[in-house]
């Protein structure tokens, strides 16, 4: 079996591979995060005009419609914000992951 030399180790380069694939990671939650809540406020931008053309019975099933969306839309941004933060700080090492067993 062949030896390393002194002060060379393969396994920083095995450990620096795990840590980039988690920046990425959390590039692209942050990415869905920022994604989610644009399109949060894009549909925010047509409830106005949706609730002027609706009256009547249709007019509540519309404002719950409303208010369920506008609820998962702020949700979704919030968890994917919250995966994107501490998969960069696991990245870096500043946050210890418990595995339970």
């Amino acid at each position: 079996m062949a030896s390393s030399p002194a002060g060379c180790s393969t396994s920083a380069s095995r450990s620096s591979r795990p840590r980039r694939w988690l920046l990425a990671l959390s590039a692209v939650l942050l990415a869905a995060a920022v994604w989610t809540l644009a399109l949060t406020v894009l549909f925010a931008t047509n409830i106005p005009p949706a609730l002027a053309a609706t009256a009547g019975i249709a007019r509540l099933g519309l404002k719950k419609l409303i208010a369920k969306t506008l609820a998962l839309g702020l949700l979704f941004t919030a968890a994917f914000t919250l995966a994107a933060v501490t998969s960069f700080k696991h990245a870096r090492g500043t946050e210890k992951v418990e595995v339970l067993t």
